[in-house]
């Protein structure tokens, strides 16, 4: 089902639902514009247009646009997008992937019900495969018709390519290595979406090998595997000189097992490079410092614990962090009585001795920063006494009150939360959960845009200078609709009694006061499903503010 969104700067789009993210990534946080200049006359191809947003984008600075997707539903919205706002003479556009050769491939087409870039396509199994086991998706095998690079390369009337963006899903490298290196000479400047699908090190010194410095790289991360290059030969841009370190884990371990890890993907960026030095740290404390690639760890006790891989050449540093979940020997071999298919969805129990009670992991959020749940216990009986334990991971807790709380770690992917209940006699309990939502702090120096996460997050804010809050429509629930969102705002200063808040808020074009200690705002939720953008000035005066954000039905 198509939609109309309005863009930025009034153009009108065709839109698959769910593409408000794709549209907000793109138009307000130009990833693939913050670092590449797009500007009158100049030449852009498009790969992986999908339905034609960074294309218009390019088009809206004057660029001339070879726009590529292989999707024929999807490129049929991209060419009603640019008949839509005449710019059929500005963005010639192919229904065609780009890959290692001319001809027919197969694509990978995953449909969901969760959160997902509407109108993927990939050309990669090892991409689709995670998009199943992610998202629970369906995957469609479909024969596209595919070009080679150098074939779209050579469709270029002009010599000089300014800007070539890449997105397709897993098949950058393959189609970059099947291109002469001749025909990159006139590319000026490549930026691109990476991914798991390929070592990150080969796409990275294939593109110096071609001529290209390497100025903004973030290595792959999220759920997804998703990372981000810009390269150019403008020489008076600065070259990353720094080296990449790359830690991989495993998503859990079973307490009891050695832990053993191989460094083979942290890579120096200079050919003049020295042997990479290593430093490994353990939950804060250092564990190793070594230029070998491999280290062992003993056994981890039942819990969430934090390896961080740091890597060192010619005096610069890049380093790494990834949890590592350990879980008690027995974990998975439990069998639930009880399942909380939904977070905030009431179950009652009644545990005989102990009972297994499971949240699903395909019920967990899959696109966010949550880390914990709560869980809630409530004893239904009054008249009898409270009795009994909590046990998550090997943690127990007893039961004391007739209302607990307890916080669980997010179990990895894949994995479902399992808790027990356990009682000397029946006894009916209320048992329900939700995210836990993170609290961020950002310091002097922070960004002054910020973006904050799903419903219920938390931020503490060292506020001077007015600064911009967006809140993007994939952090909007999907399962219910908010009638208004509500952010509150108080003074969160630790020192002593603080002064009444002096400032002002602006959200959705009108402006409100901050008054006393605390303020609560409401705004509209946006019908087309965009983003919410909100900015708040003490006017110049240094505080610490608490800010979270809900929605009302």
């Amino acid at each position: 089902m198509l939609k109309k969104l309005t863009l930025p700067n009034g153009y009108v789009a065709h839109a698959f639902e769910g593409s408000e993210a794709m549209v907000d990534e793109i138009w307000t946080r130009n990833v693939y514009g913050r670092h590449a200049t797009i500007a009158e006359g100049m030449t852009v191809l498009d790969i992986g247009a999908n339905q034609g947003f960074f294309s218009l984008l390019a088009a809206s600075r004057g660029a001339r646009v070879f726009a590529y997707e292989p999707l024929p539903e999807t490129f049929e919205v991209l060419r009603m997008n640019i008949e839509a706002n005449g710019l059929v003479a500005q963005i010639v556009a192919y229904n065609e992937a780009i890959a290692a050769r001319d001809g027919r491939c197969q694509a990978f087409v995953p449909t969901s019900d969760k959160l997902i870039a509407s109108g993927s396509v990939t050309l990669d199994q090892s991409i689709a495969d995670k998009l199943t086991d992610l998202v629970s998706a369906t995957l469609t095998i479909a024969a596209v018709h595919s070009v080679s690079l150098k074939t779209a390369l050579g469709r270029v009337q002009q010599s000089r390519i300014d800007l070539l963006k890449f997105d397709c899903e897993g098949s950058e490298l393959e189609a970059i290595k099947a291109t002469p290196p001749e025909l990159f000479e006139d590319v000026q400047a490549v930026v691109m979406e990476t991914h798991g699908a390929y070592a990150e090190m080969e796409l990275y010194q294939l593109l110096q090998r071609l001529g290209f410095s390497i100025h903004q790289y973030e290595q792959l991360a999220g759920p997804f595997q998703t990372g981000y290059l810009f390269a150019s030969r403008d020489t008076a841009l600065k070259a990353r000189t720094q080296p990449v370190a790359i830690l991989s884990a495993p998503s859990f371990v079973l307490e009891g097992e050695p832990l053993i890890f191989e460094d083979s993907r942290s890579f120096a960026t200079r050919q003049s490079a020295e042997s990479l030095a290593r430093e490994w740290t353990l939950d804060g404390a250092q564990v190793a410092e070594t230029e070998a690639g491999r280290i062992e760890l003993g056994a981890l006790a039942p819990g969430l614990h934090q390896l961080r891989l740091q890597v060192r050449e010619n005096g610069e540093s890049d380093d790494e962090t990834c949890d590592l979940f350990c879980l008690e020997r027995h974990y998975l071999a439990q069998s639930a009585k009880f399942v909380l298919p939904e977070q905030n969805l009431e179950v009652r129990v009644m545990p005989a001795g102990t009972t297994v009670i499971k949240v699903p992991h395909k019920s967990l959020p899959a696109f966010s920063v949550i880390r914990e749940l709560r869980v809630l216990v409530r004893l239904e009986d009054s008249h009898l006494p409270v009795s009994g334990h909590f046990e998550f991971n090997g943690t127990r807790r007893a039961l004391t009150e007739r209302t607990h709380e307890f916080s669980v770690d997010m179990t990895p992917a894949g994995v479902d939360v399992l808790f027990t209940l356990s009682a000397p006699a029946p006894l009916e309990f209320t048992v329900c959960w939700w995210p836990e939502s993170p609290t961020l702090r950002l310091a002097d120096g922070a960004e002054q845009e910020t973006l904050l996460g799903p419903l219920g997050y938390k931020a503490i804010v060292t506020h001077e200078k007015a600064r911009t809050y967006r809140i993007s429509p994939d952090m909007l629930p999907t399962t219910w609709r908010p009638r208004q969102g509500v952010v509150g705002i108080a003074a969160a200063e630790s020192f002593g009694e603080s002064p009444a808040l002096v400032g002002q808020v602006t959200i959705a074009g009108k402006v409100f006061e901050l008054g006393n200690w605390y303020t609560e705002v409401r705004f509209p939720i946006p019908e087309d499903g965009s983003g919410i953008a909100l900015s708040i000035d003490t006017f110049g005066v240094r505080r610490e503010l608490a800010l979270a954000w809900w929605g009302e039905a």
